[in-house]
């Protein structure tokens, strides 16, 4: 099959840790033997670097090839302004910046994915109806918030009867029929998936050894960008009164929180991470929404006990077997977890090995052959 992903977040030079979960999704379906190429426009503004040309390389990874492009748009943000909403201008630019690139490659695709509704989801139905070819939307987004630019009348009319989805959550499934009052024909969920050959255990004192962390630390990992809705600041507070109890933080923007409890932030690349999960004595993401939570996953995949929301956005990824949940947004609850997890080893690792039994169901190379045989179900009819 021939497939064009067009997705506005995937990893690039600037930006390498960007839409990590998007290439796991491409390359799972490209180890199939599909025939990938990915459209991913960039602002011409992005890191200060301004560009008219269109960005065309391959990628390379164990033996799959991807074609990428990399055509630049303009951005006017996505905001209300008086009247008016910049983000449908924004839409027009990036959509048209795809279809300059698609019009110079010679290629008949079977079908086109977006990722995410806007901006990704909704040039992809205009892409499709190019190519008189089905569109599939991956819906991904923690909550509506791509369609505040148009509003949900009109996504109704943008998402027609063309298009199929593939959320990854229960709650963005309901969503699509609540909402959109899109049929569940239509609909196929499938939960996020990561590369089980990356993220496996690792003995934690080699870890340690090779990132220079004390074996006896009590160390916490959180993977996530700083932002108050994932909560990085939540569980610095709640560790910052514990004792022996350390920190590591990897993501977007955790370079700027502070505390003598911190022995690692910032962004690292994907294929170091698994090392810094497998320091930890327990994964923290006391976040208050999300769509399919890859980081959580990835840890789980570890071998490593979880501490989460018990809001529902989680549901479908973990369970009370390898998971602590708690309100996300009480500091007290998130150390009291901690704290139990700290000072009880046999619960610590029965939790790990569920985590580890739990992470089999999400092998992302089995995620795109369900989704796979969704697609030739629609195509067979």
């Amino acid at each position: 099959m021939k497939i064009i992903f067009i997705s506005g977040n995937y990893p690039n030079k600037l930006n390498y840790a960007s839409g990590t979960f998007v290439r796991q999704f491409v390359l799972a379906m490209a180890r199939l033997g599909h025939q990938c190429i990915v459209v991913s426009p960039l602002s011409l503004f992005k890191g200060g670097d301004f560009k008219l040309t269109t960005e065309k390389y391959r990628e390379n990874i164990d033996n799959v090839n991807i074609e990428i492009y990399r055509p630049r748009f303009l951005s006017i943000s996505s905001r209300k302004l008086f009247f008016f909403h910049t983000g449908k201008w924004t839409q027009f630019f990036f959509t048209r910046s795809i279809k300059q690139t698609l019009s110079k490659i010679n290629i008949k695709p079977d079908i086109i994915y977006g990722h995410f509704l806007y901006p990704s989801g909704y040039a992809a139905t205009k892409i499709a109806s190019i190519f008189n070819v089905p569109v599939f939307i991956g819906v991904g987004e923690d909550s509506p918030w791509t369609m505040q630019a148009y509003g949900i009348e009109l996504a109704k009319i943008h998402f027609h009867k063309n298009s199929f989805f593939i959320p990854n959550s229960t709650k963005n499934s309901e969503m699509l029929k609540n909402l959109l009052r899109v049929d569940e024909s239509r609909i196929f969920m499938a939960p996020n998936g990561v590369d089980l050959t990356n993220f496996r255990p690792i003995d934690k004192n080699l870890a340690r050894m090779k990132l220079g962390f004390d074996e006896d630390w009590f160390i916490v990992s959180f993977v996530g960008t700083n932002e108050p809705r994932k909560g990085a600041d939540r569980l610095l507070k709640a560790i910052n009164s514990m004792n022996n109890v350390k920190c590591i933080f990897i993501g977007k923007g955790t370079e700027s929180l502070e505390s003598e409890k911190i022995i690692f932030k910032g962004q690292v690349s994907q294929d170091i991470i698994p090392y810094y999960i497998n320091c930890s004595d327990v994964f923290v993401l006391p976040t208050l929404s999300e769509g399919s939570c890859n980081a959580v996953i990835e840890a789980m995949a570890c071998g490593v006990p979880i501490i989460t929301s018990d809001g529902f956005h989680m549901s479908d990824i973990v369970d009370d077997t390898m998971s602590i949940r708690v309100d996300a947004s009480n500091v007290e609850l998130i150390r009291e977890a901690i704290y139990e997890i700290q000072c009880n080893k046999r619960k610590r690792s029965l939790m790990g090995s569920a985590s580890l039994v739990k992470s089999l169901s999400f092998d992302v190379n089995n995620r795109a052959k369900n989704i796979t045989a969704f697609i030739e179900s629609i195509l067979d009819q």
